[in-house]
């Protein structure tokens, strides 16, 4: 039987939380963090079955260039775009990021889900 489950959250630099850790995590990757001057590496993480670079329709152009570039180098683009996030949130209260965590169904196969 299906249960649903959806949450909304924060990354909050107040919490001790960083964009460039949470962006590895969630991705399974290798990603340095120019402000903290450190690397944050879960390329073990086992089951990442998708990450994408999602941005609306109305984005502006240097958005847009920031997706096409996603296309061709995954890892450097995330990297260049969370740092670029990270630099531009100066307060210590900063809110640079937001998570969605939604349930899929078990029953289901990966590629059904």
């Amino acid at each position: 039987m299906a249960i649903y489950h959806f949450k909304a959250k924060m990354i909050k630099r107040s919490e001790g939380k960083s964009i460039i850790a949470a962006a590895a995590y969630r991705r399974a990757d290798k990603l340095f963090s120019a402000r903290e001057e450190r690397s944050y590496d879960y390329s073990d993480k086992p089951d990442v079955i998708w990450s994408e670079l999602t941005i609306p329709h109305d984005s502006p152009e240097w958005v847009k260039a920031v997706k096409e570039k996603h296309e061709l180098a995954p890892t450097q683009t995330i990297s260049d775009f969370w740092n670029l996030v990270d630099a531009n949130e100066k307060r210590k209260d900063s809110q640079p990021a937001r998570e969605y965590l939604f349930a899929l169904p078990i029953e289901l196969t990966q590629e059904q889900n």
